[in-house]
Order: structure tokens, then C-alpha cells, then sequence
């Protein structure tokens, strides 16, 4: 993907989970207080227990679709070249976040209300396609929120694109300490620094579009790089293609488990779990003894 959105990892770390989990509490509280000031304002008599259930509700599901969305954004990428291309599938995303965010937002209401005792009726309007009017309403209000959530996750990835382009020659093998003519260290990138690592220490390498992930030691780091590339530039007796996106350390596989698609996966012994390709599944029963 050759786009500004093109750093991102596949699953979020416990920064992103965090901060988004912030961000929701306090713009859906500010939602609530709105709400709550509405009714008080216009003489309703309403409990605070429902204002409570509905805003906490629908910030959950909310925060349940940022998953989507992030996904969504990496199939559809935004940048200025693709642009008029990309913005018939985020209307479509917009379309499918309102759903999911609806449907999980009814959902819990409908758990809440009846743990408490209480009687949970979704609030359509009467009369004719008063469940499409409904929705529609939702929409409304949905779609700023997936513009917002989109600009947020385009904004971190362009961040991090830039972070690590800031150093020339990034992602290029040490070349400094050799075994044969494969490359004994690997320079990654750690915050705003570059590191040598011992490319035995590494557990396994996951493409991330123009980026490579390598997991070692516990720690994750980013190569600018491909993994074709790298394949060829690490020893192919060590290191093993065993999908289209990952290579891992043979050295370092733990066990080799059924994956429910019918093929398998490797547990690594640093932790983590990789899956095998169907066409590499050979490969990698040649490269590990029975």
C-alpha cells in the first residue's frame, strides 16, 4: 500500500486500545452530560440509570467498531491520488459502522435493561418506515463520528510513516558483521533510534505493507523493507518463509498446532502464535525433521 496510511500494525497495541478507550469515555461522557442538560432544560423527568445505560452503551460499540474501521482504512487507503476512489467504499464503511454500532448499542441495551429488572423498547418512531427512519437518524449521528475516527488513524499512521523516515538508509542490514556472505545483525528502528540486532535473537518477521514487523525478545521493531527481501538476506537454513506475510526463526518454533482452517500454525517459544500457508506447509515439514 503506497499511501501516507501505509505504517500500521495488524493488531493494535495496548497504547492504542488505551487511548482509544479515553477518547470514548470523555466524548461520549461530554454526550451524556448534553443529553442529561436536554432533558433537564425541556422539564423531562428522567432517570439518571437510563442516561447512563444509553450513552454507555452506544461509546462500547462505538469503540468495538474502531477495529473495523482501522481494517477498513487499510483495505481503502486515503491519499490524494486514490482519493476519488476510496470515498465510495468509506461511504459504504460509514454505512456498515452505523449498523454495527446500532445493532451492539441495542444489544447491550437490551442486556443492561434486563439485569436491572427493566424493560428495554428500541425508540422507533410510529407509522410507516419508522425502523428505516430510525436508522437513518443514527446515521446522522454516526457518520461524523467514523469521519472523526478515520481522521484520527490516517493522522497516527502518517505520524508514524514520517517517524521513521526521518533516517536514511532505514531498514538496511548491518553489514558490518558477517557469516558468509548472510547478514549476522539487523538494523531496526526503536522509537528515534536505530538498533544492531542479533538476527538470531529474532522470533519471527511479519510484513506490514512497506514495512517489516520483527518480534524479538519480546519487543517489536520496524525495518523498512520488504520480506522478499529480507528473505534474501538472511540465512534461508535459520529462517523460513511459512506464509505470504511472515518468515519466523526455525530455531526458535516451540510446536506446531492445528489451526482451524484445516493447516497449521507455530507457536513460537518467545511467545506468539504464526500461521502456515497452505503451499508453504511442505516447505516447512522438508526444513523441520518428523
Amino acid at each position: 500500500m503506497n499511501s501516507p496510511t501505509g505504517v500500521h500494525s495488524q493488531a493494535a497495541t495496548w497504547g492504542e486500545i488505551l487511548a482509544w478507550t479515553a477518547l470514548v469515555i470523555v466524548l461520549w461522557s461530554i454526550g451524556g452530560y448534553v443529553n442529561w442538560l436536554e432533558f433537564e432544560l425541556r422539564k423531562i423527568q428522567i432517570s439518571p440509570v437510563v442516561v447512563f445505560v444509553n450513552e454507555a452503551s452506544s461509546g462500547i460499540a462505538a469503540l468495538a467498531m474502531v477495529l473495523f474501521v482501522r481494517a477498513w482504512l487499510t483495505r481503502f487507503p486515503l491519499s490524494l491520488g486514490r482519493l476519488p476512489r476510496s470515498l465510495p467504499f468509506h461511504f459504504l464503511g460509514s454505512l456498515i459502522f452505523s449498523l454495527g454500532h446500532v445493532g451492539g448499542m441495542i444489544g447491550l441495551r437490551f442486556l443492561a435493561y434486563g439485569a436491572i429488572g427493566w424493560t428495554y423498547r428500541p425508540a422507533i418512531p410510529p407509522g410507516d418506515y419508522g425502523f428505516l427512519k430510525m436508522l437513518s437518524y443514527e446515521y446522522g449521528k454516526d457518520l461524523p463520528a467514523y469521519a472523526v475516527f478515520v481522521l484520527i488513524i490516517f493522522l497516527y499512521r502518517l505520524y508514524r510513516e514520517r517517524q521513521l523516515a526521518d533516517v536514511k538508509g532505514e531498514g538496511e542490514l548491518a553489514q558490518t558483521s558477517k557469516l558468509g556472505t548472510k547478514a549476522r545483525r539487523l538494523r531496526v528502528r526503536s522509537g528515534k533510534s536505530d538498533l544492531l540486532l542479533d538476527v538470531e535473537t529474532i522470533s519471527w518477521l511479519q510484513a506490514a505493507s512497506n514495512y517489516v514487523q520483527v518480534f524479538a525478545d519480546g519487543r517489536e521493531y520496524l525495518v523498512r523493507s520488504s520480506l522478499s527481501e529480507l528473505e534474501e538476506k538472511l540465512d534461508q537454513t535459520t529462517f523460513l518463509r511459512v506464509h505470504r506475510s511472515y518468515m519466523v526463526n526455525l530455531q526458535q518454533v516451540a510446536s506446531i498446532q492445528p489451526a482451524d482452517s484445516g493447516g497449521v500454525r507455530l507457536e513460537m517459544s518467545g511467545g506468539g502464535i504464526v500461521p502456515v500457508g497452505r503451499k508453504y506447509k511442505e516447505i516447512l515439514d522438508q526444513h523441520i525433521a518428523l
